[in-house]
């Protein structure tokens, strides 16, 4: 069982690292599927959306499926939070997609976003939702 614990340990400080390297170069994403599967399974276990023990969506398809029905949070948050640490992370999702929506829709809520074609640019797309 300790194997197990440091090796999710150790696969979550790698996914980490891919997804600050990704996100402050966005290049990697553009040209490979394998590259942006990466970021999407090392968005899931940064977001804490997946029990240690089951395995990661295997394709990009069901990574962005899974991710478009458990996080919920906004992108100008979730940039903030990731400098705070993991602890922060869970402090900003929302429980639902309309709560996320409900939020965004309040007036005090428009400074925090982060600009739409930058997110894009960044392969964080997965996380940006309709809001009207």
């Amino acid at each position: 069982m300790s194997t197990v614990a440091l090796l999710i340990n150790h696969k979550i400080i790698i996914t980490l690292n891919i997804s600050s390297s990704v996100i402050s170069d966005p290049s990697a994403t553009l040209y490979s599927a394998y590259a942006r599967l990466t970021l999407l399974q090392s968005l899931i276990i940064e977001l804490g959306l997946m029990p240690p023990t089951a395995d990661l969506p295997s394709s990009l398809k069901a990574a962005k499926r899974f991710l478009k029905s458990k996080a919920f949070l906004n992108v100008g948050d979730y940039l903030w939070a990731r400098e705070q640490g993991p602890k922060e992370l869970q402090n900003i999702m929302y429980p639902s997609k309309s709560a996320l929506k409900k939020d965004l829709r309040n007036k005090k809520s428009r400074d925090r976003r982060a600009n739409r074609c930058w997110v894009k640019e960044h392969g964080l797309d997965v996380l940006l939702i309709t809001i009207f």
